[in-house]
């Protein structure tokens, strides 16, 4: 599984701003995207703030895993 976000930016466009160019999206790991019109998006996964909170996430699944597998290992013991 690969999260990822979109930034969408609601503009008003006009009849003027149309055209028949395509648009082309490179995406990458250090950049989330790059766009043909030289638009860069950060990749959020990659900021200090995600990892702490991924980091704390794992420590305390960690920790909810020991404490279910002594209750059950606690349960086989008494029957």
């Amino acid at each position: 599984m690969f999260p990822f976000c979109v930034k969408w930016k609601n503009k008003q466009t006009r009849k003027s701003d149309l055209s028949n160019q395509g648009i082309g999206i490179d995406l990458g790991i250090k950049t989330f995207a790059f766009t043909s019109d030289h638009e860069e998006f950060k990749n959020i996964n990659k900021t200090k703030h995600v990892r702490s909170i991924e980091k704390r996430l794992k420590r305390e699944q960690r920790s909810l895993s020991r404490k279910y597998e002594t209750i059950k290992k606690l349960k086989n013991e008494r029957w």
